[in-house]
């Protein structure tokens, strides 16, 4: 699995920074907390999201719009979800996601899905457009391992979960799914607590290889900071509003402040870009950012009509600032 996945979603994350209202949170649900503990306690990457709770949701389809649009007119790609049997949008309930952010040759990621799966046919298509020889098939406990070459794997646990990702971690996965179940981490347990929202969708990372990289690679005056910055906690949740918190750790606090002070300046160069749209400014005005130290936190609470407004904004924001 391309190791750009892990460079496109923190990144959406971090700069989005999606909020939420102080005085309500969420606890994890149960089965949920069962699963994470099945996940790998040094990842440096932990995700999740709850795609049925979201389904709920007035903002839902913004995400599937986009998609239909992309995906309507690929032929090859509707043909194979027929064949497979799967409707993305009403198959897939749930995912979990980890992964490191070590060198390319050491990269371990781990795709856990709970959802509707017709695992006959997915098999039967994965057999017939493999090479010879391609897959090996090795019983592990009570599943059937299916790995490829270059450290890939997948499993199914019935018809209504898999786990894919590095072979290494997917063979970790499933000897603990066969086993005694292990309790969730204290380390995990202590960074969740930092989440207002467990129950819909949330991030836990720690970017600090990846934040100097960043920064090395580029002068941006933005990016003044960003190489301090250790460890980020999000959460969504999406209702009748989209509520996000953002939580960002940094190991030095001038860098903190720096970094903040960036932010704040772009708040206020978008501000003064949409300055001839009330409305617009009236909702971004609405983002709280407070600087605590080596603490940054973010938090906002739109509703549809204000997302609706943002996203008619962002051509004039993305040329201009």
């Amino acid at each position: 699995m391309p190791r750009t996945i892990i460079y496109v979603i923190i990144p959406v994350f971090l700069l989005t920074f999606w909020a939420c209202r102080q005085d309500e949170t969420t606890e994890l649900n149960p089965a949920v907390q069962q699963q994470i503990a099945l996940l790998p306690a040094d990842a440096d990457v932990l995700g999740f999201a709850d795609i049925q709770s979201m389904q709920k949701s007035r903002f839902f389809d913004f995400i599937t719009d986009s998609l239909d649009r992309e995906l309507d007119n690929d032929e090859d790609y509707n043909a194979l979800m027929q064949e497979l049997g799967l409707d993305l949008k009403k198959d897939l309930y749930r995912f979990y996601f980890a992964a490191n952010m070590q060198e390319e040759d050491s990269l371990n990621v781990l795709l856990v899905l709970d959802g509707n799966f017709q695992q006959d046919k997915i098999l039967a298509k994965i057999e017939e457009k493999s090479r010879p020889n391609e897959i090996t098939k090795t019983d592990f406990g009570p599943f059937t391992l299916y790995s490829f070459q270059k450290n890939k794997a997948f499993a199914f646990i019935n018809n209504k979960s898999l786990v894919a990702g590095s072979e290494n971690w997917v063979r970790v996965y499933l000897k603990k799914r066969s086993g005694a179940q292990p309790d969730l981490s204290p380390q995990i347990q202590e960074q969740l607590k930092t989440l207002p929202f467990k129950d819909q969708s949330w991030l836990l990372a720690r970017v600090g290889q990846w934040t100097k990289k960043m920064e090395q690679k580029s002068d941006h005056p933005r990016l003044k900071g960003l190489s301090s910055l250790q460890n980020i906690a999000l959460s969504i949740k999406a209702d009748d509003h989209l509520r996000f918190f953002g939580l960002g750790r940094f190991d030095d606090e001038e860098k903190c402040e720096l970094f903040y002070d960036a932010f704040k300046g772009l708040l206020a160069a978008a501000k003064l870009t949409l300055s001839e749209d009330r409305t617009v400014v009236d909702i971004l005005n609405s983002i709280r950012v407070n600087n605590d130290g080596k603490q940054i936190r973010m938090q906002f609470d739109f509703n549809r009509e204000d997302l609706q407004k943002l996203l008619e904004s962002k051509h004039t924001l993305a040329t201009k600032i």
